[in-house]
């Protein structure tokens, strides 16, 4: 699959979450203070990169349904599926973004961005979810593959199938860095990035793409015979 052998290319999981940081980082220092609103607002590039990055997490997420081995995995890859279908048409509003539809008045009472979308009614359809991402990222990412490389014990073996690998570490690293500065500055009221949960999101999603690019190389080779997936004759 396309999108499998893509987004597991050194020069994708291993640079391009640098150069997101690279280009955040001259935009921070570059760019006069009165664009900044503009650029992480809800229909700048930051909200069309982190939508453009979630369009291959649905279709590999579908791959990875398709080809799971076992229900276990099938119904976490329906997860997978579900969580960024919903999450890519929050980021857009459901395409309120781009035709421009207006919001119904009861919805404006619920919604405290007057947006038609579900994330800005209540804290379980937003901050909650994006909670447990985060800390599956900083566990699958980093602490994971810290105890595979010192004590492989501890990493219970039924969790083998679903786990990253290498490939996934620069993105959570990547966000770790972001969100630790940004509670570092923010305990003096200052901060090293604009707006750093935008930027975290886009780093959130991508861990997300490479995530299910590895399950699906995983599954997808599981059931080719050795000779065949070496092109041995």
């Amino acid at each position: 699959m396309f999108l499998v052998d893509f987004f597991l290319k050194r020069f994708v999981w291993m640079l391009f979450p640098a150069l997101i940081m690279l280009t955040q980082i001259g935009i921070e220092v570059f760019v006069p203070d009165r664009y900044m609103a503009d650029l992480h607002s809800e229909t700048g590039p930051h909200e069309y990169l982190q939508a453009l990055i979630l369009c291959p997490a649905v279709f590999l997420a579908l791959r990875l349904v398709t080809i799971a081995p076992s229900v276990a995995i099938r119904l976490w890859g329906g997860l997978a599926l579900c969580g960024s279908i919903y999450v890519l048409g929050e980021e857009l509003s459901w395409g309120q973004h781009w035709f421009e539809w207006a919001t119904p008045e009861y919805w404006k009472t619920l919604n405290d961005q007057e947006e038609t979308n579900l994330h800005n009614t209540s804290s379980w359809l937003d901050q909650k979810p994006r909670m447990a991402l985060e800390v599956g990222v900083i566990v699958c990412g980093i602490l994971i593959p810290l105890l595979q490389k010192f004590y492989s014990k501890a990493v219970p073996k039924i969790l083998s199938p679903i786990l990253g690998s290498v490939e996934v570490i620069p993105c959570a690293l990547f966000f770790v860095f972001l969100k630790v500065t940004d509670k570092s500055f923010g305990a003096f009221d200052r901060h090293l990035f604009w707006r750093s949960s935008e930027v975290e999101e886009i780093y959130l999603f991508l861990f997300v793409v490479i995530y299910l690019a590895v399950l699906c190389r995983r599954f997808q080779t599981a059931g080719i015979p050795e000779t065949a997936a070496s092109g041995s004759p």
